[in-house]
């Protein structure tokens, strides 16, 4: 009798736990750094026992897990939960980690967790300029971040498409450089940035952050553990100021470039940096400092002044003396300086961090000259672009950013050393906006890539898994759209181009090509073997791509296919994608020789492309022919717009 009554209650027992729904540690994100499994379930509605006490919890949790304030033990028993932290951003982040395992279920996994960050830096960086965002926009993400332990939004608060923020001492930057009369960026940029409006106007676009807006953003970042890193560019990517200050250019006319010879234009950012560091707290201000045409300070008769004064050589210097008097007039007022890579062009101001943006190798220059570095290079890092095949995903940038891409970037780089690698100090995902032009949109692309950031930024290398994380990935996206969150579905995805993955077999392949123009050193891609090694190319021109040679250029080649052969196709596929100028050429030509020397045309075809598509389009040009040659010249003719990129040379 009393072995089946043991025997009723522990099928009892049994079924009780199958009727429940069971989580654990295996869907959080990021992945912690060390997890225990146990046995047994708790209650998920539990309320932790949580104690903020760092002795204790460097006795608990080991010797090996680094001084940050932002670890945590979380111990999930059968009696309860408790959380152990040294601070309080470490409980924060417990209880985020807990908030994931018990979300819709009834029960959890007895477990333990001693986790904690790979950087110090986890950051977002989002672009209001180009398209403005409201402020519970911002918040709405600031949500998930902080979810997913991410503690940096840095927003790209000013540019040419428009300045979002006020300021008192310059009133015309937000009554009339904060608006546009085109709502779609790629409309207003295509008439030459000329349009500037001012609110009230019916085709008026734009918007700004008021001081209380940001005092609530900074209230709102500062309960989830995140620092609001404010970006004002200078001194390019300023066409904004130049509309409403045109005194402040080289010309006294708009311009992209302001007059660094001009004392009114240093007074200028002073002034606003002034009433930025009275509303941000944040340890950094960035400045920008990328992409000046300089060409206008080679003729300003101000900026050549100051040049010979202090003994400048050229732009560039120009350029690194004007960043060095910010920098230091930051740090007299106790903040430090980032900018993005270009910074690296001069000397860099000392204490100030670099954010490498061009690419991973522009990181590790940085570091060799011993600066501290955020990585966050376009090719894993900038989250507007497509996170799947243009066929099935609206362009947003053209150039394609799976996820899995993002989550496998590895930020130290294979020829640092150990301290050139100590130097890097975080991560940052990037998200620019031109074609971004609705909130869910913009949703839509952030999520779940932002997730794989995150991952990057917090999990050591050791414990990442992609198959995992797309599991987990695949579920917390089902999650955030029930909260009203737009995002892609990872279990939907179309992938790479086909045509990436089957190999061409064709008379060219392997022959020697000679390039009478040469190919753009930007984008060689595996060098002169590229255009008939039988590789197709993806959806992405992107340099690690390795597939697509671009050319700021025409195209002009000659294949030699070692003998006479008879021929009849010749063709090659070319990429277009209008906002980047890039298209598809506007005449191809196909001529033979027997000598190299001396060719007749074998076929020639003009451009059918509607040149300002804004999708991603890939076209073919090719042609029957009919004859016998040793040498293939082929030509392709630029249209109106420069880049020409081609992956592959077809001869049949």
């Amino acid at each position: 009798m009393k072995g089946t009554l043991t025997l009723f209650l522990f099928a009892s027992l049994c079924l009780s736990l199958s009727a429940q729904t069971i989580a654990g540690p295996g869907q959080i994100i990021p992945v912690p750094a060390r997890v225990v499994e146990g046995i047994g379930v708790c209650d998920a509605l539990a309320e932790p026992e949580v104690r903020i006490d760092e002795k204790a919890f460097r006795k608990a949790a080991g010797k090996l897990v680094p001084d940050t304030p932002e670890a945590y033990l979380l111990e999930i028993t059968t009696k309860g939960i408790k959380i152990l932290a040294p601070g309080e951003e470490g409980a924060f982040y417990a209880r985020r980690s807990l908030e994931q395992m018990r979300a819709g279920v009834d029960a959890l996994q007895c477990c333990t967790i001693v986790d904690y960050p790979r950087y110090v830096y986890r950051g977002f960086m989002y672009d209001v300029s180009r398209n403005f965002r409201s402020v519970e926009f911002l918040e709405k993400q600031m949500d998930v971040m902080a979810s997913v332990k991410m503690n940096r939004l840095h927003i790209h608060l000013t540019d040419g498409a428009g300045w979002r923020l006020q300021i008192d001492a310059f009133p015309r930057l937000t009554s009339f450089a904060a608006w546009r009369t085109a709502d779609k960026y790629y409309d207003w940029h295509d008439r030459s940035y000329v349009d500037v409006s001012i609110p009230g106007h019916p085709a008026a676009y734009g918007g700004y952050y008021t001081k209380d807006d940001i005092r609530r953003l900074l209230a709102h970042a500062h309960e989830r553990y995140i620092e609001i890193i404010p970006e004002i560019e200078m001194p390019s990517h300023s066409d904004e100021v130049t509309a409403a200050y045109p005194e402040l250019s080289c010309t006294g006319e708009k311009s992209n470039d302001l007059c660094l010879g001009n004392p009114a234009t240093m007074s200028f950012f002073k002034r606003v940096l002034d009433e930025v560091i009275e509303l941000f707290p944040s340890e950094y201000i960035h400045i920008g400092g990328d992409e000046a045409n300089k060409e206008n300070w080679k003729h300003c008769p101000k900026c050549q002044a100051l040049m010979e004064k202090e003994g400048l050589a050229d732009a560039d210097a120009l350029q690194a003396w004007f960043v060095g008097e910010i920098g230091a007039y930051l740090n007299s007022r106790g903040r430090k300086m980032t900018g993005w890579d270009d910074l690296l062009d001069g000397e860099v101001p000392e204490g100030a961090t670099v954010m490498a943006w061009w690419n991973a190798e522009a990181g590790t220059k940085a570091v060799r000259r011993g600066h501290e570095v955020i990585m966050a290079p376009a090719e894993r890092c900038y989250i507007q672009r497509l996170p799947d095949a243009p066929r099935v995903c609206r362009s947003a940038e053209g150039i394609y950013l799976p996820t899995d891409s993002v989550y496998v970037f590895e930020p130290v780089q294979k020829d640092m050393t150990p301290a050139q690698a100590a130097l890097i100090k975080g991560v940052s995902a990037c998200m620019w906006t031109e074609g971004v032009d609705s909130e869910g949109f913009a949703e839509m692309l952030m999520y779940p890539r932002l997730l794989a950031m995150a991952e990057v930024g917090w999990s050591l290398p050791a414990n990442k898994d992609l198959k995992g994380f797309r599991e987990r990935a695949t579920q917390y996206c089902a999650k955030l759209r029930e909260r009203g969150y737009e995002t892609f579905r990872l279990e939907d995805e179309y992938g790479q181009r086909k045509a990436y993955f089957q190999p061409l077999e064709h008379l060219a392949r392997g022959k020697k090509v000679t390039y009478n123009i040469p190919v753009s050193e930007r984008y060689p891609a595996e060098g002169p073997s590229t255009l008939t090694d039988g590789k197709q190319g993806g959806w992405s021109y992107l340099p690690g791509s390795g597939r697509w040679q671009g050319f700021l250029s025409d195209i002009d080649v000659v294949i030699d296919l070692e003998e006479v052969r008879e021929i009849h196709y010749v063709g090659a596929t070319f990429m277009h994608f209008y906002p980047h100028e890039v298209c598809a050429p506007s005449r191809v030509e196909v001529s033979f020789s027997d000598d190299g020397q001396h060719f007749t045309r074998a076929a020639a075809i003009d451009s059918d492309v509607p040149e300002k598509d804004t999708s991603t389009l890939f076209f073919l040009y090719g042609a029957p022919v009919s004859g016998k040659a040793r040498y293939v010249r082929f030509q392709a003719f630029q249209g109106s717009r420069p880049w020409l990129f081609t992956d592959e040379i077809i001869v049949n």
